[in-house]
């Protein structure tokens, strides 16, 4: 993607906005990037609410904000996106999309002709001279994917992809082994958190490679909104379920965190690092730069989704 366009990352608080373009050398280059409140009610998980208050908000921010392109990314999260990492004969191209939604299928029994499926190879498994793959998909309700058309159309702008922020996030830190300006290493494994309102994001990186993905129903509502006690014992099966993780990596390749990245809008929360800091033994960092993306006074924090989203891979 040699053009410029508009990436949106709507929220539940927070709609980001990047304008910004990716170039074949595999680096994202940002002129603009800025974030605006969600309009209270309008937004939730991942569904417009209040189609009417979300056109006119988008209207006039993109117009305030003098951005004049016409083509758009979208990159969601929602805890109604079905994900899941299953494992296949070896087949041909041209079979695997087959294969994949009969398989998929098997597990969920969800009626496929309501969902768009994304699904991404991992990698090839040879145990017992069988040759396998694992395979990564995702399944999107085709009705929320409609109402992203609807809003593009709305507006009067082109839509290029919808991507989903745990693929968007893959696409950012896959290859890449410069962070917070410092050599990470072509061997190095790392965990990246992003703890959104309601979602928490965590992948695991492996020698250039996302080897895990995965989306846990908590977020900072549930850390910070609670009642003391409640607070707890959600912040317990928080960090249960992020060590189940890393426990499940570990017992399955042998190999072991080096380092953990957080990002997103509550990074640098002190009682979230502190948190995690506590429990987990590896050195931990909030994201300030990444060596792919190109750009001027920006807190890259908030926009990692975003950004990830120019990446066509």
């Amino acid at each position: 993607m040699h053009k410029k366009a508009i990436s949106l990352d709507i929220g539940n608080e927070l709609t980001n906005f990047v304008l910004g373009r990716f170039r074949k050398d595999n680096t994202v280059y940002i002129d603009k990037a800025f974030s605006v409140e969600t309009p209270k009610d309008s937004y939730n998980d991942g569904i417009i609410l209040d189609f009417e208050v979300m056109e006119t908000f988008l209207k006039n921010i993109l117009i305030k904000n003098d951005i004049k392109e016409k083509r758009i990314i979208f990159t969601i999260k929602s805890s109604s996106i079905i994900t899941k990492e299953i494992e296949l004969p070896k087949v041909h191209d041209k079979y695997l999309k087959d294969a994949v939604e009969f398989e998929f299928q098997r597990i969920f029994p969800i009626n496929l002709d309501k969902y768009v499926l994304q699904f991404r190879k991992i990698e090839d498994i040879f145990s017992r001279n069988k040759n396998r793959i694992k395979i990564y998909v995702a399944a999107l309700s085709k009705d929320i994917i409609d109402q992203y058309l609807s809003i593009s159309k709305a507006l009067n702008l082109i839509p290029i992809s919808l991507d989903i922020t745990l693929n968007s996030s893959r696409k950012i830190f896959e290859h890449l082994f410069n962070i917070n300006d410092k050599n990470i290493g072509t061997n190095c494994t790392f965990l990246t958190l992003e703890l959104g309102y309601n979602i928490t994001n965590i992948s695991i990186i492996s020698k250039g490679l996302c080897s895990i993905s995965r989306g846990i129903p908590i977020g900072f509502r549930d850390i910070d909104d609670k009642l003391d006690i409640n607070k707890a014992i959600f912040i317990e099966t928080w960090l249960n379920k992020i060590n189940s993780v890393i426990s499940f990596y570990n017992k399955n390749t042998n190999e072991f965190i080096d380092k953990l990245y957080v990002y997103g809008k509550y990074s640098n929360e002190i009682r979230i690092l502190n948190y995690l800091r506590r429990n987990f033994h590896f050195e931990i960092e909030s994201i300030e730069s990444i060596g792919n993306v190109i750009y001027e006074n920006l807190d890259l924090n908030n926009y990692i989704n975003a950004i990830g989203a120019f990446i066509r891979r």
